[in-house]
């Protein structure tokens, strides 16, 4: 590892709409002891003609289509610096991201993690804004139990001491869609090391369609295999997690796929998630109605779906 450089690992896959921006964002750093690797997972577009035009001030390098997390577990295989940052291919970063960030981290050894706040861009209008002040506080020192509750570590505003990750699948290549390879390597190293957070929006996260986040059912599938994961590593009950929260929280996922289920009239399914949301909450009414109303028949369920999204639109 070479002292004070910063690799920053980009994964591409048809970006070439935005990733030159990305790649520019870097360069234009006030912090200027960085090296920049574009992995180019399989992509089909011109993404790889684009980068073309920085030459050897970014290392580019292709791999066949694997999934996002062996595109940026090959980044970080071959990094060199002693830090780590993150970058997707479509997000931003404001000028001083690095340079706050490493004077944060040379600020306290304790401190293994460090993110930031971030802006939501509209991807058609450029247009800005902000979360809501002080929601990463949350999220700052050890945090793995409040981390374990969700995530709302933005992948691109992280940066990681290089000795805190595996040099080889720091990622889970199981998880294949871009989904939550980040929030199940942030859980991993909430029980090892304390996180920062710099409460300045850093990082301009790009809304568009092509976002993993907009497919719940993808993103909740992927949560609920790294929760899963993770509270099978963790000897029950422990400091971090309780038996009440644990049943929240698969309560929660379970309750979220099953009502995505009833939504798009695939009732069996839903049933069974409810089903599965009952063994943490078998006394919930709510959910002992919802379960009841998948086994009515279809004319009757699509009658009550049609019944209550009227109500919520007139309120």
């Amino acid at each position: 590892m070479i002292q004070n450089l910063v690799s920053v690992v980009i994964p591409c896959f048809n970006a070439s709409q935005y990733v030159v921006e990305a790649v520019e964002s870097v360069l234009a750093q006030t912090y200027r002891n960085t090296e920049v690797i574009v992995v180019d997972d399989g992509s089909t577009d011109n993404s790889g003609m684009r980068l073309k035009q920085f030459g050897t001030k970014i290392r580019y390098l292709y791999q066949s289509n694997r999934g996002l997390s062996a595109a940026r577990n090959l980044g970080v295989s071959v990094a060199n610096g002693e830090t780590i940052a993150f970058l997707d291919a479509d997000d931003l970063w404001l000028p001083g991201k690095i340079e706050s960030q490493m004077k944060l981290l040379r600020s306290n050894e304790q401190v293994g993690l460090v993110h930031c706040d971030f802006y939501f861009q509209d991807g058609k209008t450029g247009h800005r804004t902000q979360r809501a002040r002080g929601w990463g506080t949350d999220f700052a020192g050890r945090c793995f139990d409040r981390l374990f509750r969700g995530n709302q570590v933005c992948v691109s505003s992280v940066m990681v001491r290089t000795s805190c990750l595996p040099r080889s699948h720091a990622f889970d290549e199981q998880i294949t869609r871009p989904t939550a390879q980040d929030y199940d390597l942030w859980l991993s190293l909430a029980r090892s090391t304390a996180f920062g957070f710099i409460d300045t929006p850093l990082v301009a996260y790009r809304k568009h369609e092509g976002n993993a986040s907009n497919n719940l059912r993808e993103m909740l599938e992927a949560e609920l295999y790294v929760v899963s994961k993770h509270t099978q590593q963790i000897p029950l009950p422990s400091p971090e997690i309780d038996q009440r929260m644990l049943s929240d929280r698969f309560f929660g996922m379970y309750l979220g796929l099953g009502y995505l289920e009833w939504q798009e009239g695939r009732f069996a399914n839903a049933k069974s998630q409810f089903k599965k949301a009952l063994m943490y909450r078998p006394f919930d009414y709510y959910i002992w109605l919802l379960r009841f109303a998948c086994e009515l028949p279809i004319g009757v369920v699509s009658a009550l779906r049609a019944a209550k999204k009227k109500i919520t639109l007139s309120n």
